[in-house]
């Protein structure tokens, strides 16, 4: 396991690019929260409402985080834990609201780095040192609990890092004789070839969580650099032509027709069901998604291997730990909940780490995932990368986000309506 965490646009088109990231938080529908927060005593019995955003798309993630849950509520029955499941798309639209008018539950799933930031000043969420198990450093790397921990206070726990992955269809391209793309050129030549076989040659999506970002920021970190782009991203400095040029690229690759017709209606389950029918060839997507593809089930097993994302000469990697659960400030049992957390985010990491399915913030030593050939070469590519480069919405703060979300998806519009 490791050790170390290691041209120009025309037109009304950069006007948008121009604003993208200068210059709250967006406020959608929620589920109102009971007067008892979720929790509940029944004689001895502490009951705990947490809530976990891995449905569809994410099956064998749901699949082993209830398993996890289960065998704690089995060994523990003086602390139950009532999960509750939202799909993705939507846990991310209305978790804003929730937090602003603590409509959430006593556990809830999260996002870290700046994401997090902007909800531990609201003071909607606890800090946990007091409650955290003294042996905890044996069991977690501690290095991981970074983007979750603020002057001190640690406000969070996660259970994996998270890879941007370029996955490509080893059957796909020996078919159709297509060499696997190492630069931007020869991706723009795999994506003609397929083109010329009325194949659409990238899945991707207009979602927010898993779709068309992921494709810009990797473009715009290879024609850049992680530190120019996140000084870009974060307001020190204009944007520069280099990362001007990455997001050409991206206009050109939805010119040519490579992400499909009008990808911007595509969301994430339909591009996702047409990739693993071996019906788009290439895609570039989060870690998570292995755990669906890695099972001897599954119809891509064993027809799938991961290169770099093309043009990535200065060999930066998107990732880290993005994901985590939090605590409720007005919990009424902040100590049953943290020691909870922690059982279930350990049994739930090293499950992910087993099945493949993640790199585990936990420690996992003396676990054997040998024969994950895939999985091992992820997570190979991982540790070898010079640099791990957060996403960038993870980094930015609740006005700033709002904007880069705001902005992107407009420019996406834009350029797909032609």
């Amino acid at each position: 396991m490791k050790n170390n965490r290691k041209k120009y646009l025309s037109g009304g088109a950069i006007v948008i690019v121009l604003l993208l990231l200068t210059t709250a938080v967006f406020r959608q529908p929620h589920q109102k929260r009971n007067d008892s927060g979720g929790i509940k005593k029944e004689s001895n019995v502490v009951s705990l409402k947490l809530w976990y955003p891995w449905t569809d798309k994410y099956e064998q993630y749901e699949k082993i985080f209830l398993r996890s849950v289960e065998e704690y509520n089995q060994k523990y029955p003086e602390i139950q834990i009532q999960p509750e499941g939202t799909e993705m798309e939507f846990y991310r639209e209305k978790l804003p609201s929730d937090i602003a008018s603590n409509d959430t539950p006593d556990i809830y799933f999260c996002f870290t780095g700046g994401y997090l930031k902007d909800i531990v000043d609201s003071g909607r969420i606890l800090q946990i040192n007091q409650w955290l198990d003294n042996d905890l450093s044996t069991r977690i790397h501690m290095d991981t609990l970074k983007n979750m921990t603020f002057e001190d206070g640690i406000y969070g726990l996660s259970y994996v890092e998270t890879a941007g992955i370029f996955l490509v269809n080893k059957d796909l391209f020996q078919r159709y004789e297509c060499d696997f793309p190492q630069t931007w050129d020869e991706l723009l030549t795999a994506c003609n070839t397929f083109l010329g076989y009325g194949i659409t040659p990238l899945a991707c999506s207009g979602d927010g969580d898993i779709g068309f970002r992921m494709y810009l920021e990797a473009l715009c970190v290879n024609e850049t650099g992680s530190e120019e782009c996140k000084d870009i991203t974060s307001g020190k400095c204009e944007i520069s032509d280099k990362f001007l040029e990455g997001i050409q690229k991206f206009k050109q690759l939805v010119d040519m027709g490579a992400f499909g017709e009008n990808p911007v209606q595509n969301n994430t389950l339909e591009v996702e069901e047409k990739f693993m029918m071996s019906k788009i060839p290439m895609y570039y997507t989060k870690s998570s998604f292995l755990g669906n593809i890695i099972q001897k089930n599954s119809p891509l097993y064993g027809k799938v291997c991961i290169i770099p994302f093309p043009g990535n000469g200065l060999n930066e990697y998107f990732g880290g730990v993005s994901e985590c659960f939090v605590i409720n400030s007005e919990t009424k049992y902040p100590k049953e909940a943290v020691f909870a957390l922690q059982k279930i985010l350990q049994k739930f990491s090293v499950e992910l780490y087993e099945s493949g399915a993640g790199i585990p913030t936990w420690k996992t030593d003396g676990i054997n995932v040998s024969d994950q050939k895939l999985y091992r070469q992820m997570l190979q590519m991982y540790e070898d990368a010079k640099i791990h480069v957060q996403f960038w919405e993870i980094t930015m703060n609740g006005k700033r986000r709002k904007e880069y979300l705001e902005k992107t998806r407009k420019y996406f519009e834009m350029i797909c309506s032609g």
